[in-house]
């Protein structure tokens, strides 16, 4: 089964809020508490170079030791520019709820963004196949947009940081009229909107 990519694109408008803090420029590509860098942390990742497990590779933050101060990979990988879900998000056929194999994932991706620096406003899109009535694949996709935000709401994320939009079969990567096509267009991604 193909992986789903969720971007979270926070570098392109890392200027657009000064004031939130920054891990240590250059030497962490993972997502980190949002701290002052600390003095005793070589790779700051906010983790203390005495209780971090690997001192000189950052951490992230994805749901699997997190705090041992060690990359490693779970059920999604994260960066300061993205989060890649190594699975997809699943709902049931034809409904707007979710699959019970999908919440660890999603538990994994509240993590990832409670760790994002500058508590960006992110939006979670929801993206169909062509295949099935435009109206019909626009009202889906609102909905389980919707039902991943709830699920991060319940997880702790704040609900002011984040909107749920349905874009049903309007934004396609591909066109072809196949299963590998349309698997690639049915798709979950959170973009980092602007501030206003």
């Amino acid at each position: 089964m193909r992986s789903t990519l969720l971007l979270l694109t926070l570098s392109a408008l890392a200027h657009a809020d000064s004031s939130a803090p920054s891990p240590a420029a250059g030497k962490n590509d993972s997502l980190v508490a949002c701290a002052t860098a600390l003095p005793g942390d070589a790779d700051g990742d906010g983790i203390p170079d005495d209780a971090d497990k690997c001192p000189h590779d950052p951490e992230t933050w994805n749901g699997v030791d997190d705090g041992d101060g060690c990359p490693d990979k779970g059920r999604l990988t994260a960066s300061r520019d993205r989060i890649e879900l190594l699975d997809p998000i699943s709902f049931e056929a034809g409904k707007a709820e979710l699959a019970p194999g999908s919440r660890p994932l999603i538990e994994a991706l509240a993590v990832a963004l409670a760790h994002v620096c500058g508590a960006p406003l992110v939006e979670v899109q929801v993206h169909s196949d062509a295949r099935g009535a435009g109206e019909f694949n626009l009202r889906i996709t609102q909905a389980r947009a919707e039902a991943i935000v709830k699920t991060l709401i319940s997880l702790g994320v704040p609900s002011a940081r984040l909107r749920a939009r349905g874009y049903g079969e309007t934004k396609p990567l591909c066109s072809e009229s196949n299963e590998a096509c349309w698997s690639r267009n049915r798709r979950s991604e959170i973009v980092r909107l602007p501030l206003k």
